[in-house]
């Protein structure tokens, strides 16, 4: 958000800012965007003066640049990603990410190939193949030591700075029910989050990375713009209803959705809304990484293209190798070469040689947890480029109060006191009102206007396409 077209001055009026106007802001910065006019006004406040992203971390007494963990959760199809983060410079102008590690992982294969003995695991992989579940793996005592073991191997190969963890919801699609496997991935992420809290309580010293829970929702509307599919039929709705009640199929077993277009031409078959939009964002992530130099400038969404600093250019490189044992050994390159290779043409897929095939079937998961640190990195790059607005009107506020502000959510307290006094209208409060109504103003016919223009150009194509 420029200056020129900054709501932050309203703030100092008595009706403040539009609560769309706030919310547009506050999904920019990944924060909710739900509830009345004083809570989303304290909540944009109060996170204004917040930062997601430092700078720098310190670290064995030096500078450092942090590293970000994102985690996907998830028991057979937990996905996860390392990458150091690198902000603007005045020789380069986009933040980036260099990928250290991008893994999809079946955390109770890995374990129990960590923790059974040779008879065990024999036996173990013998019910894996008659299509029997071991039970004793989804027990709190199993998962807990499940969480523990992950953890702490990630922890120490890595050593991140923030941490970031998928929150998990307890039902799907409005279903009264909460399957079981939702119970049990939902039993690891807490047990996770015990584990990481007690590893930092007692070491803290040595262990400073700050942890969060991420809305994959915010991070879906962030990326896809607050885009959705067409809801589905009543049909299908209620047919979807009815398999929910009846169905004990995982969640982390769907059939893929990274299909490319032409295997996807023949089939006739509609994706559930929750399908279309992990294949939205399946295909946004193609298009950032389908290139020499990927970056999100080359997203082919129209919708993030138009978008006036909807997010920051980010820029990513990936690592040719792995520190941790891999099947192949060809590092975070090797998983993007998989995504590309799920979503290429099938005449395309021949150029594709350095992958893991064994991620293929499934990219969602990959998908997830790289948008999730992109998210966070993008939303940290918004809160920083907000920042000389917020102490201005800081400044501002401490200045007709004569008090400062030394607690985030104090500021919040001491604008809904101006706003209740009102500005003068005709003193310089009053004309910086009216400056930024009417660039406002400026901006929303513009915005409408090239929506209605595109409008036009797809009626057009799509009536001379009929018309040969």
């Amino acid at each position: 958000m420029s200056p020129a077209n900054s709501f932050f001055p309203l703030f100092l009026t008595k009706k403040g800012p539009t609560v769309r106007a706030m919310q547009e802001v506050l999904q920019r910065i990944g924060e909710a965007t739900t509830g009345t006019k004083d809570v989303v006004q304290n909540r944009l406040l109060a996170k204004a003066l917040c930062n997601k992203m430092p700078c720098s971390i310190l670290r064995d007494g030096r500078d450092k640049k942090p590293r970000i963990l994102s985690i996907d959760m998830g028991i057979k199809n937990l996905a996860y990603c390392v990458a150091d983060v690198e902000k603007p410079t005045p020789t380069r102008d986009s933040t980036h990410m260099n990928i250290r590690t991008w893994c999809r992982l079946d955390l109770s294969e890995a374990f129990r190939d960590y923790s059974l003995g040779g008879d065990q695991k024999s036996l173990a992989k013998e019910a894996a193949l008659e299509g029997r579940e071991d039970e004793d793996l989804y027990t709190p005592q199993s998962l807990s030591r499940m969480a523990y073991w992950f953890l702490r191997k990630i922890l120490s190969d890595w050593s991140p700075d923030i941490i970031l963890i998928e929150r998990q919801r307890w039902r799907s699609s409005g279903s009264p029910t909460i399957q079981q496997w939702t119970v049990r991935v939902n039993t690891l992420e807490a047990t996770m989050w015990a584990v990481m809290e007690t590893l930092k309580s007692e070491r803290m010293k040595f262990l400073e990375w700050q942890m969060y829970a991420v809305d994959p929702k915010r991070v879906g509307h962030f990326w896809l713009n607050g885009v959705t599919p067409a809801a589905e039929p009543k049909s299908a709705r209620a047919s979807k209803k009815k398999a929910s009640k009846s169905s004990t199929k995982s969640e982390e077993d769907e059939e893929d959705i990274g299909k490319s277009e032409d295997e996807e031409a023949g089939s006739t078959k509609k994706l559930t809304r929750g399908k279309a939009e992990k294949k939205a964002k399946i295909q946004l992530l193609r298009s950032w990484l389908d290139s020499d130099n990927p970056s999100t400038t080359l997203s082919a969404s129209s919708n993030l293209a138009n978008s006036e600093n909807a997010y920051p250019n980010i820029s990513f490189t990936f690592s040719h190798k792995e520190r941790m044992a891999s099947p192949t050994g060809y590092g975070a390159d090797a998983t993007r070469q998989a995504l590309l290779y799920a979503t290429d043409k099938p005449f395309e897929r021949a150029r594709r040689t350095a992958y893991y095939k064994a991620y293929v079937s499934k990219v969602d998961d990959i998908t997830d947890c790289f948008l999730q640190a992109a998210a966070w990195v993008a939303w940290g790059e918004n809160l920083r480029n907000l920042r000389p607005e917020v102490n201005e009107l800081k400044a501002q506020v401490e200045g007709k109060l004569g008090r400062k502000m030394n607690v985030p959510w104090h500021l919040a307290d001491a604008v809904k006191e101006l706003q209740e006094k009102g500005p003068e209208t005709n003193g310089p409060d009053g004309e910086v009102v009216k400056k930024t109504s009417n660039a406002r103003k400026t901006k929303m016919l513009k915005t409408k206007g090239a929506a209605s223009m595109a409008t036009l150009n797809k009626q057009t194509k799509a009536k001379n396409k009929a018309n040969r």
